[in-house]
């Protein structure tokens, strides 16, 4: 008894064999109670990923064009640049109006450049 677990042991420990194989990734195991442990932690990986690609988020399209963004908020600064029709800022010094408050500003900004300039001569 003794001496078939020994022969058993130094086949699986110091010769390599290893016959139990996880059908689910293929790695090979020395004994059955590795494989069912292996198993547990294998089948959780495997359903963390198969979430995960349930998951998949399905690439945001424009309602309007159907042209498709990487993210929402690029397709917010389509909707926005493309398809609003109103325009909520206006510049105060000449009244040009503009979709974008930052867009105004800069505009704005080249005002404040010509006007300090002209003052320089």
């Amino acid at each position: 008894m003794v001496r078939d677990h020994l022969e058993s042991h130094t086949s699986l420990k110091h010769a390599g064999v290893k016959p139990y194989e996880c059908p689910n990734c293929g790695k090979l195991l020395g004994y059955a109670s590795s494989l069912r442990e292996h198993l547990k932690i294998c089948e959780r990986r495997m359903l963390q990923a198969s979430i995960k690609a349930a998951q998949a988020v399905i690439p945001p399209k424009c309602l309007i064009c159907n042209k498709e963004y990487s993210s929402e908020k690029s397709l917010k600064v389509h909707n926005d640049a493309v398809h609003k029709t109103n325009v909520d800022y206006a510049c105060q010094i000449c009244g040009k109006t503009f979709k974008y408050r930052s867009s105004r500003d800069r505009h704005e900004r080249v005002h404040m450049l010509k006007e300090a300039n002209s003052g320089m001569f």
